[in-house]
């Protein structure tokens, strides 16, 4: 019977002590077990990874140089934008295949709502120095400008613009008695340095004892850089 016993109790000890040396393997190998690192950017979740920085469809270089031109008439600008607030300042030459040219100078400040919606919208004021070939003739204007702008979104941001100057009598010298310079158009920005427009350009100068003068009327094909 004391045999029995021994034997019993010894069978236990041995167990406790099995199952204490498991608990401490355990442990330690919970301890010591390596870190799984995050899984590189591709594999993980879309929320996880890290979004594109989307460009702002107010962003402008500081400078710009355009050209248009259509089969009868070509159109150089430079353009560039304040340093407070959305607008910009454009200096342009046109020429006609009648010889006819003119400078043109505007300052244009475009509305900036408090929601983001897809219509723009802007206000300026510019001058106009035309020289007619005929008849020989240079006639300054001072005009009001308006403009409203589309924007859709697409992989290329594009823009529907229609641009409109205007000059009455009493802002129109010499001998001129009006000015109108219309614009319709599409732009399509491959980057925030270039641009291509398509678009149809009407100016017309009112001259006193001739009949108005169509200085252009026709489509135009341009392009748009930045630097």
């Amino acid at each position: 019977m004391a045999t029995s016993k021994t034997a019993r109790r010894f069978g236990i000890g041995s167990a406790a002590a099995c199952a204490l040396a498991l608990a401490t393997t355990a442990a330690a190998a919970q301890d010591t077990a390596p870190t799984l690192r995050e899984p590189p950017p591709r594999f993980q979740e879309p929320e996880a990874r890290q979004k594109p920085v989307e460009r702002s469809r107010f962003a402008q270089p500081r400078h710009e140089l355009g050209l248009s031109f259509s089969d009868e008439s070509v159109w150089f600008t430079y353009r560039s934008p304040f340093d407070r607030g959305i607008g910009h300042f454009t200096a342009s030459f046109f020429t006609n295949e009648d010889e006819d040219a003119l400078w043109h100078f505007r300052f244009l400040r475009v509305g900036d709502p408090v929601a983001d919606w897809p219509f723009d919208f802007g206000l300026g004021m510019g001058t106009y120095y035309v020289l007619l070939d005929t008849p020989d003739e240079e006639i300054p204007a001072i005009t009001l400008s308006a403009l409203g702008q589309y924007s859709i979104e697409a992989p290329y941001p594009m823009r529907l613009i229609a641009d409109v100057s205007f000059a009455p009598d009493i802002t129109t010298f010499n001998d001129g008695e009006g000015l109108v310079d219309f614009g319709l158009g599409l732009e399509v920005d491959l980057s925030d340095y270039v641009s291509g427009f398509l678009g149809y350009r009407f100016l017309e100068v009112e001259v006193e004892g001739v009949e108005d003068i169509e200085l252009d009327q026709s489509l135009h094909l341009g392009v748009r850089l930045g630097f």
